[in-house]
């Protein structure tokens, strides 16, 4: 069993591997997970937490980017200019024979003309 303490004084139990998930993956100040050697760990004092397999551990915005960027899951844009950005999208539309670009849905941002 994991224990999450919250701010305000609740807290709740999660079996390893569990996810934590909307308002539970919110205001969490201390976790508490068995440890094989000292019983339990806590983990505690920063700003974020993430699971490394069944364990929770704290990091800060750089571990956490780290954690995002090696899940796999996330991609991290990039500043460029302008010039490098128009080629490059109009490279993006024209290149692929087997996606051809027939349209523009209304979140799409388009290519400067």
């Amino acid at each position: 069993m994991i224990r999450v303490f919250y701010a305000g004084g609740d807290h709740r139990d999660f079996e390893p591997g569990e996810p934590v998930t909307g308002e539970d993956a919110r205001r969490v100040l201390i976790i508490v997970q068995p440890h094989a050697e000292l019983g339990a760990e806590v983990v505690c004092a920063q700003d974020y937490y993430v699971r490394d397999a069944d364990r929770w551990r704290a990091c800060d915005i750089f571990g956490l980017f780290s954690y995002l960027l090696d899940s796999g899951l996330v991609l991290f844009g990039e500043m460029t200019t302008r010039q490098e950005y128009n080629a490059l999208m109009k490279a993006a539309i024209h290149d692929s024979e087997d996606m051809a670009k027939t349209g523009w849905l209304p979140t799409e941002r388009r290519p400067d003309p």
